[in-house]
């Protein structure tokens, strides 16, 4: 369900002539029983990225990231060990193992080990 269907259904129950505390109950439980189903099911509420072993594996317009996953032509593939994601093309892979992240066009990597962080440079 899109954002814009979403705000009309809430709307419509608003509106509804049942009493405010039941029609707000409804609509706590709708957000519930969601956030509860990404955590339940988070492959449906959430596309996993594909993978792979090969760039065959792929779809057109993507590769294969150190026979992990499939990345977008233009990401970035950031990999370490056994781990591996797609990066957006302008930024950088930061940290290591399965403490890889992704930072933003001109962030740098900050900290290491289990702790790292993408911080914006300090003025010269």
């Amino acid at each position: 369900m899109n954002d814009d269907a979403l705000f009309d259904e809430i709307a419509r129950v608003l509106a509804s002539p049942m009493p405010r505390r039941q029609a707000l109950r409804r609509i706590f439980g709708g957000l519930a029983g969601a956030a509860l189903a990404m955590v339940v099911w988070p492959g449906r509420a959430q596309a996993d990225p594909k993978t792979c072993t090969s760039d065959s594996d792929c779809e057109s317009g993507t590769y294969c990231c150190n026979k992990k996953v499939c990345c977008t032509t233009g990401q970035l593939c950031c990999s370490s060990g056994a781990n591996s994601i797609c990066c957006p093309g302008d930024g950088s892979c930061c940290g290591t193992g399965a403490n890889i992240i992704c930072c933003s066009a001109g962030q740098v990597c900050s900290g290491n080990g289990s702790h790292v962080t993408c911080k914006n440079p300090s003025p010269s």
